[in-house]
């Protein structure tokens, strides 16, 4: 479904500018989650066996440095998702619908 076919008729029109938000929102989680799957895709923690007389464990040699992107993109999903242009507009037509919590 794209931007043009959802149902925004419960919003009223100087607040449309939300469904706008939540789209950036949804490309950036998307983004996020591909970036995510490349960086585990790719060897992001190597074990190692150590020998300790007739007992072997398996260790943590090396891990990943995590993208600089990764908790930018998430930082960005969070703000534009939980900022007062989602909040504002929403929260106050669902409290009624949810029995006011």
């Amino acid at each position: 479904m794209s931007l043009r076919d959802a149902d925004c008729s419960w919003l009223p029109d100087h607040q449309l500018h939300v469904v706008e938000t939540l789209a950036h929102v949804d490309h950036t989680i998307e983004r996020l989650l591909r970036l995510t799957h490349d960086y585990t895709e790719h060897g992001t923690i190597t074990f190692a066996e150590v020998s300790k007389g007739d007992r072997v464990d398996v260790v943590v040699r090396e891990v990943a440095p995590l993208p600089q992107a990764i908790p930018r993109l998430v930082a960005d999903a969070l703000t534009q998702s939980c900022g007062p242009r989602w909040n504002t507009p929403c929260m106050r037509r669902l409290r009624p619908l949810l029995g006011g919590c």
